[in-house]
């Protein structure tokens, strides 16, 4: 018997699309209510980071901003958890139409396979999967540490100032609030050949919201795995990492708040 399934384009289908498509709905607001961040930024050079980056974008400062996010309360989780590492670029479009600020990611590595595969599929997000440690702190000593099969890849370390104070919020609801530009780069490969099957670049708004902030110290430590077999598919981008210039660390903070993203509010580029 020959199969029934029409795909519909007035619907939206997500992996694997032969059980159910969706009603498109132009509201989307992902929320986590309750998120913790340890925040760096790392000095580096423009060269180096020049490699990396597209061409359609201009690199605004020599910069590798390094978070770590600790979110609960994510809505559609059923108000569950997940955890995040990212290393990001602060950038500009100049590939065509308006130009938007923003940051590029390198690297968004996950604990949670759902919000990978929306994340990826629908607005270029570069995510992959390894095991991201909870927050730990003794004093005012905070860290957290991400890993894939028992090999430690990434370990972040923040020391609040010895007389932290809160910074002030600047909104009537008690919160600091700060817009930000995810650039994604979305690609599909061939299938037997070199190239892609398909590509373009996503601008995909988040909003942070921040109840209390606290500065102090951080440094952030790549490990590359000493062997390629350890981990065949992180290999190289560990090593990518690990060579951009460390010309010192910037700006630490430790952050309490909210984020919401805004997917519906995705578009396009160029």
């Amino acid at each position: 018997m020959r199969g029934k399934l029409i795909i519909q384009d007035s619907l939206t289908y997500r992996m694997p699309v032969h059980f159910v498509g969706y009603e498109y709905n132009p509201n989307v607001h992902v929320v986590c209510s309750d998120a913790h961040i340890l925040s760096v930024e790392q000095i580096t050079d423009m060269d180096a980071l020049a490699e990396i980056i597209p061409e359609e974008f201009e690199i605004l400062q020599a910069r590798v901003l390094w978070s770590y996010c600790d979110l609960h309360g994510v809505d559609f989780l059923g108000n569950g958890e997940y955890r995040i590492f990212q290393a990001a670029v602060p950038v500009q479009w100049i590939g065509g139409g308006p130009e938007v600020q923003g940051i590029y990611p390198l690297i968004i590595y996950e604990n949670n396979a759902i919000p990978i595969l929306g994340g990826r599929e629908e607005d270029g997000m570069p995510k992959v999967y390894c095991d991201i440690s909870a927050p730990h702190h003794v004093g005012n000593h905070w860290w957290a540490a991400a890993s894939y099969e028992c090999e430690t890849i990434l370990k972040l370390n923040f020391r609040e100032d010895d007389k932290p104070q809160d910074i002030q919020p600047a909104c009537d609801d008690g919160e600091h609030a700060a817009k930000v530009i995810n650039f994604g780069n979305r690609s599909i490969p061939r299938v037997g050949k070199g190239g892609m099957a398909f590509h373009d670049y996503i601008a995909y708004p988040q909003e942070y919201k921040v109840r209390r902030a606290f500065a102090g110290s951080a440094d952030l430590t790549i490990l590359p795995l000493d062997a390629w077999y350890k981990n065949p598919a992180m290999f190289r981008t560990l090593a990518a990492l690990d060579s951009l210039p460390k010309l010192g660390f910037e700006h630490a903070m430790r952050q309490d708040g909210t984020i919401t993203m805004y997917v519906s509010d995705s578009y396009v580029l160029g």
